[in-house]
């Protein structure tokens, strides 16, 4: 049968019972968990509703073609109600908030979460026909050009 207590593994004492006490053993066990468990779960989201913290570095993709800008943004867990899409000043302002309560007669359950994103905005876009949309945990926003926003192309001659 196998003991769990180190064993001291020098000279003449071999087989003898190592000198440090017991608890320390344990506490130092006890710390070797605790960072091997933190290291895991370092990059994860905390099980308290991180998942939806400002915090967290969703992807965001801009794309553009000649007619407008199209920005992706992922948003996992919102309702498309919960978005609040601002122009302020030359920034594009995404928010959303994201509440919910469950009671049980066990006890209560709440969940929140924030979702921020500003990004500049592009000259020559036409605020006003902004088209938002939100499906399966993607926020897209078309950002339509104006005349002066799509640009001349200059022909070159040769000379």
């Amino acid at each position: 049968m196998f003991s769990i207590i180190p064993r001291k593994k020098s000279g003449d004492d071999f087989g003898s019972v190592s000198a440090e006490p017991v608890e320390r053993q344990l506490t130092r066990l006890r710390q070797d968990f605790d960072n091997l468990v933190s290291h895991f779960w370092r990059d994860w989201p905390n099980a308290g509703g991180d998942l939806f913290s400002e915090d967290r570095n969703w992807g965001l993709d801009v794309d553009e073609n000649e007619n407008e800008y199209l920005v992706r943004t992922e948003a996992p867990g919102f309702e498309a109600g919960e978005f609040d899409v601002q122009i302020s000043g030359n920034q594009l302002v995404i928010r959303a908030e994201h509440k919910v309560e469950q009671k049980e007669e066990a006890g209560s359950a709440y969940q929140y979460g924030t979702f921020y994103r500003s990004l500049p905005l592009p000259l020559g876009v036409e605020p006003d026909k902004i088209d938002a949309r939100y499906h399966n945990g993607i926020l897209e926003l078309h950002l339509p050009k104006s005349e002066k926003g799509r640009g001349k192309r200059i022909p070159v001659n040769a000379a």
